[in-house]
C-alpha cells in the first residue's frame, strides 16, 4: 500500500496563506523573450555549493529528523509499544503537534508505511542510516540521537523585544521572497505529454527557525514553455528575530514533478513533508548552510523510501543576507533584480530535466 499519495491535510494557516494566491499564465516564449530572459542575472547553482563536510553532516543530521518524525507517526499509531514524552518542550513535541492534527482516515495509511519500514531492515537502513538501530520503543529517541558527536537541536530562546528590534531595521518588518515565473528548458524523463509541476519549498530565517513555504502548483509544462506567476510571495521572514546586522535567509525551492491527474494531492502531500521538516529542524546549532544541506536530505530519504507518483527534483537553496536597511532600492524595497537559477531533475545527464527559476527579496513593513 502507498503511503503519503493520499495525503490531503492542510492546516489552516496554510490555508489562509494561500488564500490570496495568484493564478499562474503560461505561454511560449518567443526568441526576444528568451534571449531577454536568460540575459537576467544568473545565479551560482547552489545544489553543488556544499562541499563534502558539509553533506556529511547535513546526510547524518537529515537521518536524525527522519527518525524523530518516525518516531512521532509511531507513537500516534501505536502509543502502547512506541510511548512518547509529549509534555517536556522538545523537537519531538514539536513534530508530535504536525503528527497529531493529520485526518485519522488517513493516518491509517500513514501507520501501514511506517510500520512497513521498521520491518525491513534494508529499508529502515536506508532512510534512518546510522540511527537505523535506535530503540524506537523508549519514551524519548533524543539522548540516542545527541549522544557523543550527534547532531545537535537547539529551542528557540525568547525573540528579542520588538521595539528593540525596531531601531535596528528602520522600520522595516519583514523581508519576502516573490517568485515570478518559471521557465521550462527541459521536461523530465518522465513527462508525458508533459509535466504536472508543483513548487513548494522550506523558509530558514535568520533565527534558525523554519517554516515551510507558499507552495502552488504551476502551469503545464513543455519545453519552451514559461510559467508567469506576477511576483508570487513565496514566503515571508521576521527581521525581528535577530537584534542585530547582518541577517541571513534561505530558501530552498522544490520542484516536483506529479504523476497523477489532480496535481493538488501532490501538492498537499508535500504540505505534509515539509511541515514534519519544518517541525523537526527547529533552531540548530551548526551553520546554516549545513541546516540547509540538512533539510535537502532528510526529504530526499523520505522521498525515496516513500513516494512513488511525484519524485521531486534536485532541491535549489539561495540565501540573502542583509547587511543592513540602506540595502534596499527604492521606497517599495526592493533589493535586487530578478535572479535566476537552473533546477534540474536526477538521472540521466544526457536528458537531464531542467527547470529555470526566477525570483526575488524584497524587504518590506
Amino acid at each position: 500500500m502507498r503511503l503519503l499519495p493520499v495525503i490531503i491535510f492542510v492546516c489552516l494557516s496554510r490555508l489562509v496563506t494561500q488564500s490570496y494566491a495568484q493564478t499562474p499564465s503560461a505561454h511560449k516564449m518567443s526568441d526576444a523573450e528568451s534571449k531577454l530572459h536568460r540575459s537576467k542575472k544568473m545565479v551560482a547553482s547552489a545544489q553543488t555549493a556544499f562541499n563534502s563536510v558539509v553533506k556529511t553532516k547535513a546526510k547524518e543530521r537529515g537521518q536524525a529528523m527522519a527518525a524523530l518524525i518516525l518516531k512521532a507517526i509511531l507513537h500516534r499509531a501505536d502509543p502502547v509499544h512506541y510511548p512518547m514524552d509529549i509534555e517536556t518542550p522538545s523537537v519531538e513535541k514539536n513534530i508530535w503537534q504536525v503528527v497529531q492534527n493529520i485526518q485519522p482516515s488517513l493516518f491509517d495509511t500513514i501507520a501501514v508505511k511506517a510500520k512497513e519500514t521498521i520491518g525491513n531492515p534494508v529499508k529502515k537502513a536506508k532512510l534512518l542510516g546510522k540511527f537505523d538501530k535506535i530503540d524506537l520503543k523508549k519514551s524519548t529517541i533524543w539522548p540516542a540521537i545527541s549522544a557523543g558527536s550527534g547532531p545537535k537541536f537547539t529551542l528557540l530562546k525568547d525573540r528579542p523585544k520588538l521595539e528593540q528590534s525596531q531601531q535596528t531595521t528602520g522600520g522595516y518588518d519583514k523581508v519576502d521572497i516573490e517568485v515570478n515565473s518559471i521557465d521550462c528548458i527541459a521536461r523530465t524523463t518522465l513527462a508525458n505529454p508533459y509535466d504536472r509541476i508543483i513548487l513548494t519549498g522550506l523558509l530558514i530565517g535568520a533565527s534558525g527557525n523554519t517554516n515551510d513555504a507558499n507552495s502552488m502548483v504551476t502551469c503545464e509544462m513543455i519545453d519552451g514553455i514559461t510559467c508567469t506567476m506576477g511576483d508570487y510571495k513565496f514566503g515571508s521572514y521576521s527581521l525581528h528575530t535577530t537584534p542585530a546586522f547582518p541577517k541571513t535567509f534561505y530558501c530552498v525551492f522544490v520542484l516536483v514533478r506529479s504523476g497523477r491527474e489532480e496535481p493538488m494531492i501532490t501538492r498537499n502531500l508535500f504540505d505534509i513533508i515539509m511541515s514534519l521538516i519544518s517541525a523537526a529542524s527547529v533552531s540548530p546549532a551548526m551553520d546554516m548552510e549545513e541546516m540547509t544541506a540538512a533539510v535537502t536530505s532528510c526529504m530526499n530519504e523520505f522521498s525515496d523510501n516513500w513516494l512513488w507518483d511525484d519524485r521531486p527534483l534536485i532541491p535549489y537553496p539561495v540565501k540573502f543576507t542583509l547587511n543592513s536597511v540602506i540595502m534596499a532600492n527604492g521606497s517599495d524595497g526592493a533589493t535586487d533584480e530578478f535572479q535566476t537559477g537552473d533546477i534540474l531533475e536526477y538521472g540521466n545527464p544526457q536528458r537531464w530535466g531542467k527547470y529555470r527559476i526566477s525570483y526575488r527579496w524584497r524587504i518590506g513593513k
